[in-house]
């Protein structure tokens, strides 16, 4: 399994599942909603994050649609190198 890190940052992990998963039924929802992505359009976005990794003056411009709520994103990074994150909207649970 590949987890996602900031910038060019990323984690490797090991996933190991038994039979006993079924407790957070939300998990296979969660999971099959997932984007699906070809490989050209993949390679397309890592590029793009690989042009803009030491950047300094940078905006994101991604779009913040295909993010789950709540998701923390980096937001700028200003004439410092310094990066500045937000958080994307929650949705309330009531």
């Amino acid at each position: 399994m590949f987890a996602y890190g900031s910038g060019l940052a990323a984690s490797m992990f090991r996933l190991t599942a038994s039979r006993d998963i079924p407790k957070n039924p939300e998990l296979f929802a969660r999971l099959s909603r997932r984007i699906k992505l070809s490989p050209e359009e993949y390679t397309r976005r890592m590029q793009e994050r690989e042009k803009n990794y030491s950047r300094k003056n940078y905006q994101t411009v991604d779009s913040l649609a295909e993010m789950l709520p709540g998701s923390v994103y980096l937001d700028r990074v200003d004439d410092k190198w310094r990066r500045f994150y937000t958080r994307g909207k929650t949705n309330p649970k009531i």
